[in-house]
């Protein structure tokens, strides 16, 4: 029974990182793409998790929807991330969001 919990809790550790992990590579990814200058996930409430993407010019005509559709669909074949959590596009200058598209 003790090995059967430690073997649980070992696997669910493992994953817990595997997950943090597939999430900073696809910030590092995500980072590349021109237009923007920054993406950072908020996980501070599981029950709201959030991934910010953060342009250097969020007025120049980007449409938000289809962006936040390749980055959901990405996200889950390249690096692994589950759906279930929102992106948030932001004007980094003024702190305000100009977008958002639930990966569900």
């Amino acid at each position: 029974m003790k090995k059967t919990l430690l073997t649980l809790a070992a696997t669910i550790a493992i994953a817990t990182s595997a997950m943090a992990d597939s999430k900073q590579t696809m910030v590092d990814s995500v980072a590349t793409i021109p237009g923007v200058m920054m993406s950072a996930w908020i996980d501070a409430d599981p029950s709201n998790l959030q991934y910010m993407v953060f342009f250097t010019n969020p007025y120049a005509g980007h449409n938000f929807k289809k962006i936040g559709n390749l980055l959901c669909t990405g996200g889950q074949a390249n690096f692994g991330v589950e759906a279930g959590y929102t992106i948030s596009f932001w004007d980094p200058k003024n702190k305000v969001q100009v977008g958002e598209f639930k990966c569900v």
